[in-house]
């Protein structure tokens, strides 16, 4: 089999497996498209999306992801360059392919690659705009297993609060017993890990991803958290405010093994206080009024985008993009 037909077969062969794992979700999610990203044998990037029974299939060059990556690694560092002509360079590469698709489309869900994680395709544009500032965006791990019951938000619910001052010098947390009266407070590691079961968690503190051999954690004062002392409180919903945690997969795993339906994280090193604080608040005023959390992202990075729009384009990215939702059961 010669080079050509071999990369034809692997693509369907591709395209077939995803179309059964994309069709066997459950039909709340028509009018989302949904779109398996991955990594293929070669190293290039391969793309296969669905939506309400149409399908799309391609393979972008390995120098695609390379670019992402790159895209990525500017933003967290601020470094100044046009972030707009990139994104459209490279949402004209991956997001215009599904342009009939996105424009029908209510939301979007990314399953991706773990190797993957960190590429930020919901800051690409499609049709001048970035695409998280479009449509709500979520995404998933591969074999991700959907619950059929949906957690519905409650103001019933449960929630847990700590805080670290320095990376939440605004007290933003504070603002969940507004929308979850029933609500309360830890301040150390001791208190959190005999802490109840909750409904929601939020956790603002210093994140640190992929350092040497050590997990990934958040600290709090002197404590430092690693995923396994969250997994005792089986939240539904978990908010992290704390850098890069949006990209760790030592959460991401231990999380969904305890049954968490959403979780939410930068995947940038964020701000402490204002727009962080910015986010805590409108995320879960957001959340109140709609039920929904991919939504309530959706609208408050919608907000931010446009409060922050004086700001240099790196910075106002920063402040309004840098929260990635997951859907994890």
């Amino acid at each position: 089999m010669n080079r050509l037909a071999r990369q034809i077969a692997v693509l369907l062969l591709f395209a077939f497996c995803v179309a059964g794992a994309l069709q066997a979700q459950p039909a709340d999610d028509r009018n989302t498209l949904h779109a398996e990203i991955r990594q293929d044998d070669d190293e290039r990037l391969a793309v296969h999306a669905e939506m309400d029974g149409q399908s799309k299939t391609f393979v972008l060059p390995a120098q695609v992801i390379e670019d992402l990556n790159q895209l990525y690694e500017d933003l967290e560092a601020r470094r100044g360059r046009d972030f707009a002509s990139v994104g459209k360079r490279l949402g004209d590469l991956i997001l215009a392919p599904l342009g009939p698709m996105l424009k029908r489309a209510k939301a979007v869900r990314f399953t991706i690659d773990e190797d993957l994680i960190g590429l930020p395709l919901d800051l690409l544009s499609f049709e001048g705009e970035p695409l998280f500032v479009q449509k709500p965006v979520t995404f998933e791990l591969p074999s991700t297993r959907r619950s059929a019951a949906k957690a519905t938000f409650s103001a019933k619910w449960s929630g847990l609060m700590m805080r670290d001052r320095t990376a939440d010098p605004d007290n933003g947390v504070s603002f969940l017993a507004t929308v979850l009266p029933n609500s309360s407070r830890v301040s150390t590691l001791r208190q959190l890990r005999h802490a109840d079961p909750v409904d929601v968690l939020l956790i603002s503190g210093h994140g640190s991803v992929g350092e040497d051999s050590e997990p990934d954690s958040v600290s709090v004062g002197d404590d430092e958290i690693v995923a396994r002392d969250l997994a005792h409180l089986t939240p539904r919903l978990v908010y992290l405010d704390s850098c890069q945690l949006g990209i760790s997969l030592d959460f991401l795993h231990a999380l969904r093994r305890a049954g968490t339906n959403y979780y939410l994280a930068p995947i940038l090193s964020n701000e402490a206080g204002n727009s962080s604080t910015r986010t805590i608040r409108l995320f879960f005023k957001n959340l109140a009024e709609t039920g929904s959390p991919s939504e309530s992202l959706y609208l408050t990075r919608r907000q931010l985008y446009q409060e922050f729009k004086k700001d240099p384009p790196a910075t106002r990215l920063w402040r309004a993009y840098p929260f990635r939702l997951y859907r994890l059961s």
